[in-house]
C-alpha cells in the first residue's frame, strides 16, 4: 500500500474531507488531491501534521499501514439527536477490515 492510499484511507476513516484536510495543511484542496493521488510528495513536517490531524502515530503513514486502532471521539460515530451509532462510520471500518483481511490473506499466500 502506497503512502497516499494510506492517507486517504486514514481520512476516509475519520469521515473528514479534502478540503477540511488541506485547511489543516493550509494549502489548496486540489494541492491535498494530488497528496492523496499520489501525483505530489509533501515535506515530513505536512506528513507529521496529517498523523496529527488523523490522530494516529506518524510512522503508520510512513510504513503505509493502517492501524488496528483509533482515537475516536463519541461524537465523531454517534448521531446525538437519534442516540445511535452512525452507518457511514459503520461502513468505513467494515471496509477497512476487510481491506486489512485481504492484505493478510496475499501477505500469507507469498510465504506457501
Amino acid at each position: 500500500m502506497l503512502v497516499n492510499i494510506t492517507i486517504k484511507q486514514l481520512r476516509e476513516i475519520r469521515v473528514l474531507s479534502q478540503e477540511y484536510m488541506a485547511i489543516r495543511l493550509k494549502i489548496s484542496q486540489p494541492a491535498y488531491c494530488k497528496i492523496e493521488k499520489g501525483y505530489s510528495r509533501t515535506s515530513d513536517a505536512n506528513y507529521l501534521l496529517i498523523a496529527h490531524i488523523l490522530q494516529v502515530n506518524a510512522d503508520y503513514i510512513r510504513m503505509n499501514k493502517i492501524p488496528s486502532f483509533f482515537y475516536v471521539d463519541d461524537e465523531d460515530i454517534i448521531d446525538k439527536s437519534k442516540n445511535k451509532v452512525k452507518s457511514d462510520y459503520i461502513k468505513l471500518i467494515l471496509n477497512n477490515m476487510v481491506a486489512q483481511r485481504e492484505f493478510l490473506l496475499r501477505l500469507l499466500s507469498k510465504d506457501e
